[in-house]
């Protein structure tokens, strides 16, 4: 009660961290700190909360002491980590500031002095005493172990640029035993906040029952240039507790980074289910009229067909910045929630209720509280005098108690009708159509909710993620080492973990800035390849450098082929709705945006501009100000513009923009900044060369490419049949269709008996080594218009990258340079797969005419089939034979390698073509040779090379990397080993007992998991028929397991379903495999 009150009082003020002490409620039940958060998030609408108290158990809510720490608003997103002191005596949170800063922000609460020893868990002391004595501590000291464990939890944390805010209540003035919390000053340099701004009040009584400061709010020595104000409250003049509250104001402004930072989607203001949407646009169309955006459009207009593309792109520059003020000022305008229907009521009973309690207090304790009683009084709305007599003030604190309640209990049944309003207002906008109401909206809701918490729960039984920041890497730096009986120094190489902040996001910009030109050098980087742009409509130059391989020139031929007689070109115009749908379509969840335009805000502009739930339709009638008010005043008709009219003029604006840029051939400057988010790859692998990057570009400028080149540009090659066949990856291909023909290629050697080379490859890093420039002429060469690609090229070439880790977004950036290039669309991309299609397909091509391959005939020789490679993305696998002459005359072991070597090094200098390279311990190769003996079977034999020799020439298969001289050996498999490609575990001898026992690995944890996981039976009916069985019938239909096996390894599964699902784990199996009518359901693995 009195804890809603108190944030309802400080929502009015600009709060960023409220910090309590001694909140008497047990916070290690879930329920009351979810209450607490929802109380928070009402109030001050986004919040990252962190609670303490004892692990003692309680009987009841009520539990003396607990700390509460909540970061509050917009400062939310700068949370980096929260922590808890196990004893429930502090909490904290760590917040990301400027130049590498982080700013510590403790919550403490010291118990007071109790000598008498332990006497149950009726007080804070108590509860600590038995803690302690529990911890093997023979002579328990609270309060000084406070001291002892802050002091050390403090001195860990403490590194440069690291600051600390500590609030507390300490029960002690600190100074007088320097054993206590001055220890901790000294040791810190820590400086009270309130007396550095008023000196007098060093010993000013925060406790309205005695005669001494308990409380204070302590900062570090660096932060008292930021200290813009600090003081203490008077006495009931927030809350009715009996000790005066800290506040301290702090130049936000200097202290965090400026800008606006991606914001995660649980902290976004602005979203499609806010409840001020309609406020929201109205703010933003404001701004817009206020900054005379009609006059802006209308000037655009007239230049747009005459004007250089550099005047057209500084004129949107300028409305595309006006736009972007605009939606984040109307985000910023609705920050604070708005208050139910009922908070009125609520809020004036509660004002009452805490009027009396405040003058209760002071007539008890003979406190003046006057002033206090004065604000309170005008909140209540009370005007007549208050009695001074404590029997009159308990009469009326009594019936204010008992009218709050009534109103309580009123209000719950209000807001639950509030809340069921709300829902049905967030179901009509998600899922209402003609034919539906209200009632089938929010049956519709409740479907999905129902299956979304069905489906977290699944993934956190069986696959359970762990999303930990990156804050540390490890790297390997060259170290001085002594030898402790010489004495000799001598440096060696040694792993090295950086945990700064400076020195980590200084590695993560170098290790990038590298990562990302792994291409330079590759043929496309180097003139005259490289001289070709959208200026010069990527032209392909006429001649060639000598000594250019092979594999290149025939690259280079097939583009002069397209561009000669190019295919036909796709449109690059995107309709309004089209533009519309793409916003629609992507889930709101997703990370863009830089600037802080995020998928939230478009989403509100969608729900408004598409008015499912009827609520932003037309308002009523409204004179105007002016009978001849022009358009670049705002709007001329007598009718106030509705919600709906005002979302598509601010929508209209934003696709005029985005369509523009790409039909004019230019890019936006809000464009060219992208922020790479750097995550591990691995969960605990901090390798520094193993991380993973997430390029997060603007929403608008990603849906463009995704509309044009993503989808538009690979629907158009396939209906004119221009991407190759070899490219699983296309639209309509699957992984498995790769394995697939991996099988058949097999399968025909060992029908035939006829000898097969198969070359398995990887690439390095494929997203991030295209050569963008080349992957536009492969565009081109599938008929893509100049003006789209002049746009993605002119963004990609200027972009600004800076890097975000679990610290914050870095201050310091790279971008491309001549000396220091970046390649690659980005991780993130949604022109990223298109790019690689393309590529691969003139890639294909070009491999297609100097390659050998495979090919295979019936016995009539009429029905012949020819290829040379099957790839899916960045997984490729050539294969090599000569099936009509090997019948007749079968070949060595060496002539089958020499030929698929030679085959092998077309594909890597195609790839090193187009700025790849293949990463070679992932690449092996199988010799499938044919040895008969007297009786003409046929066996498998591989010649096995002699890991002992130190002669490279005994190697059957060697390549060449690049331009490099030097060969490297490929790892050659016998048939019997299995590989894993795309998910599927395959061996040349189709030997199935590795897959077997992956197989049953993977039933063995799915048991594991299932029969010590809490689902209920029909979510384990879920699980099984959704999740476990598609994982493990996925590439069944390519294996060889008999049935007894499959029967075999599945028993534990059923039984382990069946007794989740409520049935005997004996029931006969005719039941459970029956059909759906007369069985259970069928829980069978089919074999093969």
């Amino acid at each position: 009660m009195e804890f809603r009150a108190l944030c309802h009082e400080l929502a009015q003020y600009d709060l960023d961290v409220l910090a309590l002490q001694e909140t008497n409620l047990n916070t290690s039940i879930f329920r009351h700190r979810d209450k607490i958060k929802e109380i928070l998030h009402q109030e001050f609408g986004m919040v990252k909360l962190a609670t303490a108290c004892t692990p003692i158990r309680t009987d009841s809510a009520y539990k003396p002491g607990g700390v509460l720490l909540a970061v509050v608003g917009t400062s939310t997103h700068r949370v980096v980590d929260t922590k808890v002191d196990p004893y429930g005596r502090w909490c904290s949170v760590t917040l990301t500031g400027k130049d590498h800063r982080l700013i510590h922000i403790y919550s403490v609460y010291q118990s007071v002095d109790q000598p008498d020893g332990f006497s149950g868990t009726r007080t804070y002391y108590d509860q600590q005493w038995e803690i302690l004595k529990l911890a093997d501590h023979t002579d328990p000291r609270p309060r000084q172990q406070l001291i002892d464990d802050l002091s050390k939890e403090l001195q860990q944390r403490q590194k440069p640029n690291t600051d600390f805010i500590i609030l507390g209540d300490f029960n002690e003035t600190v100074g007088m035993e320097m054993t206590m919390m001055a220890s901790i000053c000294s040791s810190l340099q820590l400086v009270d906040a309130v007396t550095a701004r008023h000196p007098t009040c060093y010993n000013t009584p925060t406790y309205n029952r005695g005669s001494r400061r308990l409380d204070y709010g302590f900062i570090s020595a660096t932060l008292l240039p930021l200290l813009r104000e600090s003081g203490l409250n008077q006495f009931k003049e927030v809350s009715t507790s009996d000790h005066r509250a800290v506040f301290l104001q702090i130049d936000k402004h200097e202290l965090f980074q400026t800008g606006n930072p991606v914001v995660p989607a649980a902290l976004r203001i602005m979203h499609s289910d806010s409840a001020s949407i309609k406020e929201f646009v109205q703010h933003v169309h404001d701004h817009l009229q206020e900054n005379s955006i009609n006059k802006l459009r209308i000037q655009m207009d007239k230049i747009e067909d005459s004007a250089e593309p550099k005047v057209l792109q500084q004129l949107a520059d300028k409305i595309d910045r006006l736009v972007t003020q605009a939606l984040l000022h109307g985000e910023k305008k609705v920050a604070k929630p708005p208050k139910p229907p009922w908070s009125e009521k609520l809020h004036l009973a509660s004002a009452r209720f805490k009027m009396w309690k405040i003058a209760l207090s002071g007539a008890r304790t003979k406190t003046d509280v006057t002033e206090a009683l004065s604000k309170v009084k005008l909140k209540a709305r009370f005007n007549d005098s208050i009695p001074t007599s404590i029997q009159a003030l308990r009469r009326n604190l009594r019936y204010a108690s008992k009218h709050l309640r009534k109103i309580r209990q009123n209000a719950y049944e209000e807001r639950k009708m509030f809340l069921e309003e709300l829902r049905a207002r967030i179901a009509i906008r998600k899922y209402s159509n003609p034919n539906h109401d209200a009632t089938q909206a929010l049956k519709c809701l409740d479907a999905q909710l129902r299956s979304k918490h069905r489906f977290q729960k699944i993934q956190r039984v069986f696959n359970p993620k762990s999303q930990q920041a990156l804050m540390a890497v490890q790297v390997t730096q060259q170290v001085q080492v002594t030898d402790p009986t010489s004495g000799t120094q001598t440096w060696r190489q040694a792993d090295v973990v950086i945990d700064s902040r400076k020195e980590l996001e200084e590695a993560l910009l170098q290790r990038n800035q590298r990562h990302f030109a792994a291409a330079e050098g590759t043929p496309f980087t180097r003139p005259p390849l490289s001289e070709a742009n959208s200026e010069n409509h990527f032209n392909i130059p006429e001649r060639l450098p000598e000594g250019t391989f092979l594999e290149t020139q025939a690259v280079v031929d097939i583009l002069k082929s397209c561009a000669c007689s190019p295919p036909p070109s796709w449109s690059d115009q995107v309709l309004f709705a089209q533009f519309l749908q793409g916003f629609n379509k992507w889930r709101e969840s997703t990370a863009t945006s830089p600037s802080g335009r995020h998928l939230g805000l478009y989403k509100a502009l969608l729900t408004a501009y598409y008015n499912k739930s009827g609520e932003f339709g037309h308002s009523e009638p409204e004179e105007s100000e002016s009978s001849d008010q022009s358009h670049t005043e705002g709007w001329r008709s007598t009718q106030a513009p509705s919600t709906q009219e005002l979302a598509k003029e601010i929508l209209e604006i934003i696709y005029e923009l985005a369509t523009l840029a790409t039909a004019k051939g230019f890019s936006l400057q809000r464009w060219t900044k992208v922020v790479n988010v750097m995550i591990y790859k691995e969960p605990g692998n901090m390798n520094l060369e193993k991380l993973r990057v997430i390029h997060l570009f603007e929403a608008d400028f990603n849906l463009m490419v995704g509309i044009l080149f993503g989808r538009r540009a690979m629907y158009h090659a396939l209906h004119e049949n221009l991407i190759h066949p070899g490219q699983g990856g296309r639209i309509g291909g699957e992984c498995e269709d790769v394995a697939l023909t991996k099988v058949l290629h097999i399968s025909m050697s060992h029908l035939t008996k006829t000898d097969l080379g198969i070359f398995e490859s990887d690439a390095a890093s494929c997203f991030d080594r295209i050569i963008m420039r080349f992957a536009f002429q492969c565009f081109q060469a599938l008929g893509a218009p100049l003006p789209p690609m002049a746009m993605w090229e002119h963004a990609l070439y200027h972009v600004v990258h800076s890097i975000k880790t679990g610290y914050g977004e870095s201050t310091d950036t790279y971008h491309f340079t001549a000396d220091s290039p970046i390649h690659g669309p980005g991780q993130g991309s949604r022109g990223g797969v298109a790019s690689i299609c393309a590529l691969s397909t003139i890639l294909l091509r070009a491999l297609d005419k100097i390659g050998h391959g495979a090919s295979f005939c019936d016995p009539t020789q009429v029905v012949h089939y020819a290829g040379i490679a099957q790839m899916y993305f960045d997984d490729t696998t050539n294969y090599y034979n000569d099936f009509v002459r090997w019948l007749h005359l079968p070949p060595s072991i060496a002539e089958l390698a020499q030929g698929l070597q030679l085959d092998a090094q077309h594909w890597e200098r195609l790839l090193f073509t187009s700025g790849g390279a293949l990463r070679a311990p992932k690449c092996f190769y199988y010799l499938l040779n044919w040895t008969f003996d007297d009786k003409d079977h046929g066996k498998l034999y591989t010649a096995e090379r002699d890991d002992s020799e130190d002669d490279e020439d005994t190697d059957l298969l060697c390549l060449t990397s690049g331009d490099a001289a030097r060969e490297y050996p490929i790892r050659q498999m016998r048939p019997s080993e299995t590989h894993r490609t795309l998910g599927v575990h395959l061996s040349a001898d189709f030997n199935t007992s590795t897959a077997l026992k992956k197989l049953g690995a993977q039933i063995e944890a799915y048991v594991t998991r299932l029969t010590t996981s809490g689902l209920s039976r029909k979510d384990t009916a879920v699980a099984y028929f959704m999740c476990f069985l598609p994982k493990i019938l996925y590439g069944m239909a390519l294996m060889t397991h008999s049935r007894k096996h499959l029967e075999q390894i599945q028993k534990p599964a059923t039984s382990a379903t069946l007794a989740k699902m409520g049935f005997r784990r004996t029931i006969h199996r005719s039941i459970v495999y029956g059909s759906i009518v007369g069985g259970i359901r069928n829980l069978l693995i089919k074999g093969t």
